[in-house]
Parts: structure tokens; sequence; C-alpha cells
């Protein structure tokens, strides 16, 4: 078994307020004020992973493991807040 936890920030701040144009060139975020001036929020979020490895024979491995993302002020983009993001997956592994 192993957990893991994980906070994240960024190196600077994030210009949340800028529009996500999809499908118009050119496509991305536009900010509606200087690009340049920087924006308020560093905090990315709060990661948790939990996982276990069951050997089962002796080249016969199972892993899983399951992450669960709560999403900070930094992913939001405009008016959006940004959604909490999981992850669940599992590897069979047969070594010869």
């Amino acid at each position: 078994m192993k957990g893991i936890t994980n906070l994240s920030w960024t190196d600077t701040a994030v210009d949340t307020k800028g529009i996500y144009l999809n499908g118009i060139l050119p496509s991305g975020i536009v900010s509606p004020r200087n690009p340049f001036r920087g924006g308020k929020e560093r905090y990315l979020g709060n990661e948790w992973v939990a996982g276990c490895t069951y050997r089962f024979a002796p080249n016969m491995v199972f892993d899983f493991a399951a992450a669960y993302l709560v999403a900070g002020g930094a992913l939001d983009i405009h008016s959006a807040e940004a959604k909490d993001v999981y992850k669940i997956t599992g590897r069979f592994r047969v070594t010869f």
C-alpha cells in the first residue's frame, strides 16, 4: 500500500480572467486586458494518490492506483471554476 499527497503552486501568478477561444483562429486563451500584467492566483491544487501492488507469483504483479485532484484557483478560466479531476488505473505485468 502507498499513499501520496501533493500541494502544487506555480512560480508566477496566473491570469484567470482570460477568455477561452475554441475553433477560432488563433485559438487558445486570450486576455481582455494587458497579458503581461500577470494575475493573482498561484495555487494549482491538492492531489491525493492511493495505490497498492499485489505480487501473486514470482513473475506476475498487479498494480492499482487511484488519484484525486482538488483544483485550485490557478486552474480557473474567466468565470468558470475548474472541476476536480480523478483517475483510476490498473496494470497487470508478467515478466519472463
